[in-house]
């Protein structure tokens, strides 16, 4: 789906990404025994398939919804910074802001399956807080890419990124040029993205929000609003959580924040991509099919 027909040329949303980029590899292969030295089945390798994954792949989906994006991450100085970069490209994702860390490495998870079972997955990372020097590059190339910008995306995969106050100066920045933020958040602690204007848990998260379970609509509009509650919310912004698992928008606009056609655009583009984000692996891979990743 593209939004092009709905806008002028040249009027479509200006997205900036800001989050966990990571890179999912898939091993392919097939098990026929178990291994002599341990219990563990014995994986032929078949295939590798490597596709852009966490705020990389929020980004993508946003793109295919015809909008521009830029991304603001970190990466490795590592041959995995590359096969991410390459991966951005095929999907137009642009990578001019991404800072590259001589301290940490590319993020990647490796899931290895046998049919359509995955075996075991393996997580490669350092999501330790961030340098000093890291910290000033991303906040250097944050305001620099909200000057074109309409709306900004907080994307926490709890990888490193928003540790520290990273979120907070973000927002700070954005709601000073009237640029509205919205976050997929990750975790039970929401206090550092207060005074964002969306905020889009889904419902395991929102549940972890909360810490009770929640699934009726009922409890789900009582969690919404506890959370609500916790963020100011007198203040002149609007706060809403959007559960995918429903597909229903429920929240509270307040009054004060004026809010243009553009950045009404970018806000619907951006929560339509962030729904497609949510999918399992399968529903993934398959929102990325505008140019297929190479093996």
């Amino acid at each position: 789906m593209e939004l092009q027909k709905f806008f002028e040329p040249g009027k479509l949303p200006k997205i900036v990404v800001l989050g966990d980029l990571m890179l999912d590899r898939y091993i392919f292969g097939s098990v026929s025994r178990i291994s002599p030295e341990a219990p563990v089945p014995v994986l032929k390798h078949g295939s590798c398939k490597e596709v852009i994954g966490g705020s990389g792949n929020v980004a993508a989906n946003i793109v295919a919804m015809g909008a521009t994006v830029s991304l603001i991450s970190l990466t490795g100085d590592d041959q995995n910074r590359d096969v991410v970069l390459n991966l951005c490209h095929e999907f137009d994702v642009q990578t001019a802001n991404l800072v590259k860390s001589t301290t940490r490495q590319t993020t990647i998870k490796t899931r290895y399956l046998s049919g359509n079972q995955q075996i075991l997955r393996l997580d490669d990372e350092d999501a330790s807080i961030m340098t000093e020097a890291e910290h000033s590059a991303v906040i250097h190339n944050l305001s620099e890419a909200l000057e074109n910008a309409d709306c900004l995306v907080l994307s926490d995969y709890d990888k490193g990124m928003f540790k520290g106050d990273i979120a907070p100066q973000a927002i700070k920045l954005a709601t000073a040029m009237n640029i509205p933020v919205i976050v997929d958040p990750k975790g039970h602690d929401y206090k550092k993205y207060h005074g964002a204007t969306l905020i889009t848990p889904n419902l395991k998260e929102l549940q972890e929000a909360v810490s009770r379970t929640v699934y009726t609509d009922k409890e789900v509009v009582e969690a919404c609003r506890e959370l609500i509650a916790k963020f100011d919310a007198t203040s002149a912004v609007s706060v809403a959580f959007l559960i995918p698992i429903f597909g229903v928008l429920w929240g509270i606009n307040y009054l004060g924040e004026q809010i243009n056609i553009t950045m009404i655009a970018a806000m619907l583009v951006i929560l339509i991509g962030l729904v497609m984000s949510t999918f399992p692996t399968k529903g993934k891979i398959t929102t990325q099919s505008k140019k297929p990743p190479t093996a």
